[in-house]
C-alpha cells in the first residue's frame, strides 16, 4: 500500500547537498529555546532588585523639602538634587 503521509515539495536541505546554517544542527531549535528562557529567568531575576530600589522624585513641594538631598526648583517646578 503506498504511503499517505503529506509529502514536502522541497526535500530538505541536507538532501540537496547545502550545508545548514551555522551553528545549526538537528534538533537545535529545543535547545535554543530551553537557553533562551534561562537568559529571561536570570535576565529578569538580576533587573527586578535595581528596579526596586529606584526611587521616584518628591512630587511636591512640600515633599521635597522633608527629603534630605533634595531642593524645590522654581524655575523648573520640580525637585532636583542638591
Amino acid at each position: 500500500m503506498r504511503d499517505v503521509r503529506a509529502r514536502h515539495i522541497l526535500p530538505p536541505a541536507r538532501v540537496l547537498g547545502t550545508p545548514l546554517p551555522a551553528g545549526a544542527y538537528p534538533g537545535s531549535k529545543p535547545m535554543k529555546i530551553v537557553l533562551s528562557a534561562i537568559a529571561l529567568t536570570f535576565a529578569v531575576a538580576l533587573a527586578t532588585p535595581v528596579l526596586a530600589q529606584t526611587k521616584d522624585a518628591p512630587k511636591t513641594k512640600a515633599d521635597c523639602t522633608k527629603a534630605k538631598d533634595m531642593k524645590w526648583d522654581d524655575k523648573a517646578g520640580k525637585c532636583v538634587k542638591k
